[in-house]
């Protein structure tokens, strides 16, 4: 007898607990349908707690911030500022990271808004080495209503590169910025090298980036390499030089310069010294630039002459700008000025 109702006992618990994993999954299908997915279970989280009072601590995907709009008479340029001044909790706003806005027309708007990169269709080349590849287009200077350069302009600003910034230094006369450079240096070392900073004295990149804060960085290098290493491998490490200048100047626009190029008989005579090689790897470097708080500088048209070459009265070795042409360089970029919303 004792056997008997021992047996009828533990069936009541088997049933009373099948009875209970049936209703606890019903109420789980429940709450996941109506949007309150359980998740996290475990022993901080009781599946039963979870399933009736939710997973309050669960870890929650925020949100992304929607580009706000323009409204109706708003100006471009403001509407950005007028969204963030009608929100409910100002000081929240301030301390969320601002979402790029979207336009159609952005190259006239003169914040901070997305501007994809554009290309120039150009002829298909075979290569002459295997350093680079065929690329059908080349990248153009980033579209943005640019203005001409206030008497101050490069005050807050820092070119970094090879012995063509150091030509831009010692001859572009922009005495208010800042230069960091070394001869004959290539994307491969430059992070490593102990560079010259105009006439601040010398050391590493990083560095002087911790030493000083900047609003725009000028960077222009590459030909150094153009025989060193394929444009896949010189692109990775183009990637570390912003990826380390970002890291430092979190708040600049860092503004790559397309790598100038070689007049057409030093393009002629070598098989990696080459405007070809150059189109390459510009379109390379070209991935990087998000047109938000990185920009793409083309000063080729300003210094070419009607092959699309380096001009050759512009230069002595066919790589480098002799002294007094340094001002046609000097002069693109001052037509090229950001305006002071970019760092509101």
């Amino acid at each position: 007898m004792k056997k008997f109702i021992k047996t009828i006992s533990n069936l009541k618990l088997t049933i009373l607990l099948i009875i209970t994993v049936l209703a606890l999954t019903i109420i789980g299908i429940v709450y996941s349908v109506s949007g309150k997915a359980v998740r996290g279970w475990g022993w901080k989280h009781p599946f039963l707690v979870s399933a009736i009072l939710g997973d309050k601590d669960a870890p929650k995907t925020p949100k992304k911030p929607v580009a706000p709009k323009a409204e109706e008479g708003a100006t471009p340029g403001n509407a950005l500022k007028a969204d963030t001044a009608s929100s409910d909790d100002a000081s929240k706003s301030d301390a969320m990271e601002q979402a790029p806005v979207q336009v159609d027309n952005y190259a006239e708007y003169p914040g901070k808004s997305l501007r994809p990169m554009q290309y120039e269709k150009i002829e298909k080349f075979e290569p002459r080495s295997p350093y680079y590849d065929s690329v059908a287009e080349i990248p153009m200077t980033t579209e943005y209503p640019y203005v001409d350069a206030p008497e101050d302009y490069f005050k807050d600003a820092l070119f970094i590169g090879d012995s063509r910034i150091e030509g831009l230094h010692d001859y572009g006369n922009i005495n208010e910025a800042d230069f960091c450079y070394k001869e004959g240096v290539s994307v491969f070392n430059i992070r490593k090298e102990k560079l010259v900073w105009g006439t601040e004295g010398e050391g590493k990149l990083s560095k002087l980036l911790k030493k000083n804060t900047y609003k725009k960085i000028y960077i222009m290098i590459g030909v150094n390499e153009l025989g060193k290493g394929f444009a896949s491998e010189f692109s990775d490490e183009y990637e570390k030089l912003i990826k380390l200048v970002r890291k430092n100047e979190p708040d600049a626009v860092i503004i790559v310069m397309g790598i100038m190029y070689v007049t057409k008989d030093y393009s002629d005579a070598s098989d990696v010294f080459n405007n070809d090689n150059i189109n390459c790897r510009n379109n390379y470097i070209s991935q990087y630039i998000d047109g938000y708080n990185t920009f793409y500088l083309d000063i080729n048209p300003a210094l070419v002459d009607d092959t699309g070459a380096l001009n050759a009265e512009f230069t002595n070795d066919g790589i480098h700008l002799t002294a007094e042409y340094y001002s046609l360089w000097v002069d693109y970029l001052k037509k090229h000025a950001l305006q002071e919303d970019m760092w509101k």
